[in-house]
């Protein structure tokens, strides 16, 4: 399989949104689907992603990058606090 920008075709498989390669302050999946109404909600998913993405050699700590919350929240489809890489 060649490289793209998302998650290889076996993790879609599982349910994975497709992410994007790490990229500071880039929203996480190119959809922009990952946002929450509540910063606390956005918080503990970007916790659950750090955990879930962990030992992986490209979309983990290794490449630098980890999953946070915007600064501010996106006004796209409501007032939502998005997924990024910080």
């Amino acid at each position: 399989m060649t490289q793209s920008n998302y998650m290889e075709t076996a993790d879609f498989d599982k349910g994975w949104p497709r992410i994007t390669f790490p990229s500071q302050g880039q929203p996480l999946t190119e959809e922009r689907d990952l946002a929450y109404r509540k910063r606390a909600t956005s918080i503990k998913q970007a916790a659950f992603w750090n955990d879930q993405l962990k030992d992986d050699p490209i979309y983990g700590p290794t490449s630098g990058c980890t999953v946070g919350v915007a600064p501010l929240p996106s006004l796209q489809d409501g007032y939502r606090w998005e997924l990024i890489w910080v």
